[in-house]
């Protein structure tokens, strides 16, 4: 048998829940010139063990892109 890749969620689902998944993903990349925006991004995938990288501009996403991969 093998393992669910998602736990369920709870029919008394609370908001904020940490539910994991079995397998590991790359992080979320937040590209935003708004520093309050990227914040509040930053403060949601926290809150749901999501990992995640935050730019403030296209160009230094791309520039990531280009040195990472």
């Amino acid at each position: 048998m093998q393992p669910a890749l998602f736990h369920p969620i709870p029919a008394a689902y609370t908001p904020g829940a940490v539910r994991k998944a079995a397998v590991s993903i790359d992080p979320v990349w937040v590209v935003d010139d708004d520093k309050s925006i990227r914040w509040v991004f930053e403060k949601a995938l926290e809150r749901e063990n999501i990992a995640y990288r935050t730019f403030a501009s296209a160009q230094e996403a791309l520039d990531a892109l280009d040195t990472e991969t």
